[in-house]
């Protein structure tokens, strides 16, 4: 009987996936050597911080939030900055154990196309327009009056200003980092079992929602909700891009207009549960738009011309 990975159709994103990444030892092995990889250059990176700077080295160790003061913003750039250096690392150790163990390029676990850049920006404008308006509706839902640390005039301007401006890039890095692991390897690796959207979506939403350990469950399933979402939009999509975008204006809306970001970022801080109300929400109107792009897309490459075929006496290139 032909396998269920076998029988459904083949989402672009997967047409890498081979027999490999169905078989137990070399996930086995992907995933002890994704682990030493990342603790060794983890411990490698923590050496370097403490040789850099003592105050880098106490955040890399205990990545605790910022403490309250005056110079918080300032201090929240290094921590945003030791964040985005894990991240990569531990991605890019797990990359290249899965091209090691499944036998091909690091390259076809983030891309199979050429990147677009107008997916990466839709994706950052979907959500970054629909994450202003559930922390907007969730201020109004809880009562709490809103004080952005980037209008907050508590701190110093220069403060903000740098905070604001070192947030843009550290955690776009950190962003693809999360993807290139969980929607990139993770997502490849389930897809050699089920070709099945929902199914892998649901799956990806689940793991995403684990490996940020929040003992909390309503903010489990608002983190499920944004692994679904990203992973939709990857196997929809065809690539990281839309995924990356969004989660980019996911991190950056709340570090700008919600929280300093080493107090958004700590698990365990009681995610009240009307808020998924606005997390549905915000997952069902992404996951419109992404439909609507996954037809422009798919109507983009039908509308392609393709190459003509050479005459039957034509003669190749030697």
């Amino acid at each position: 009987m032909p396998d269920i990975a076998e029988r459904a159709p083949v989402p672009a994103f997967l047409a890498p996936v081979g027999a490999r990444e169905r078989k137990p030892k070399w996930i086995v092995a992907w995933f002890f050597l994704g682990c030493a990889l990342s603790f060794a250059g983890t411990a490698a990176l923590g050496v370097i911080l403490g040789v850099v700077s003592p105050q880098f080295l106490a955040i890399f160790s205990d990545m605790e939030p910022v403490p309250e003061g005056v110079n918080r913003l300032w201090l929240e750039v290094p921590f945003m900055g030791v964040l985005a250096l894990v991240l990569t690392m531990t991605a890019g150790s797990f990359v290249l154990a899965a091209s090691a163990c499944f036998q091909r390029p690091m390259s076809s676990f983030l891309a199979v196309r050429r990147p677009k850049l107008t997916l990466a920006l839709a994706g950052f404008v979907t959500l970054g327009a629909l994450v202003l308006g559930s922390v907007w509706v969730e201020s109004v839902l809880t009562g709490e009056r809103l004080s952005p640390p980037v209008l907050d005039v508590g701190w110093p301007l220069a403060s903000r200003l740098a905070y604001a401006a070192a947030a843009a890039p550290l955690l776009l890095i950190a962003a693809a980092a999360e993807e290139a692991f969980c929607r990139g390897v993770l997502l490849q690796i389930s897809g050699a079992f089920s070709r099945r959207i929902l199914v892998l979506s649901a799956i990806n939403g689940l793991i995403f929602a684990a490996v940020h350990v929040d003992p909390d469950p309503a903010a489990f399933i608002a983190r499920g909700l944004s692994g679904f979402l990203f992973a939709w939009a990857t196997l929809r999509l065809g690539g990281l891009e839309f995924a990356v975008g969004a989660h980019w204006a996911n991190n950056l809306a709340l570090a700008w207009f919600f929280q300093p970001f080493s107090e958004a970022a700590q698990p365990g801080q009681g995610y009240p549960p009307v808020f998924l109300v606005a997390d549905v929400t915000t997952t069902l109107v992404a996951v419109a738009v992404i439909e609507l792009l996954a037809r422009r897309v798919s109507a983009s490459a039908a509308a392609a011309p393709t190459p003509a075929a050479p005459p039957a006496d034509h003669e190749a290139p030697t």
